[in-house]
């Protein structure tokens, strides 16, 4: 599988563990929910994702905390997109 996008779902909170077997897909949208969606950490067995789109993230917080610690694992990754969160400190 190339990409997977999975766009106004709005009550989804996580992800299912189970996506971190998809470790040929190159790329992964998740947009358009009214929650912050919490990625499983299996997220870094997706050793080919080169590009990832995020909605909903605010720094800090705990799916943000969690995500940060896959991303070392992704070293094919290229782009980084983490949407409607405030980034600050």
């Amino acid at each position: 599988m190339g990409s997977l996008t999975i766009e106004h779902c709005g009550k989804l909170r996580a992800l299912p563990r189970g996506l971190g077997k998809l470790g040929a897909l190159k790329q992964l949208t998740l947009r358009g929910s009214d929650e912050e969606q919490e990625v499983p950490d299996t997220i870094g067995r997706m050793t080919a994702l080169e590009h990832l789109t995020l909605g909903n993230y605010a720094h800090g917080s705990r799916a943000f905390t969690a995500l940060s610690r896959s991303l070392p694992c992704l070293q094919q990754l290229q782009v980084l997109r983490l949407r409607g969160g405030v980034f600050c400190a």
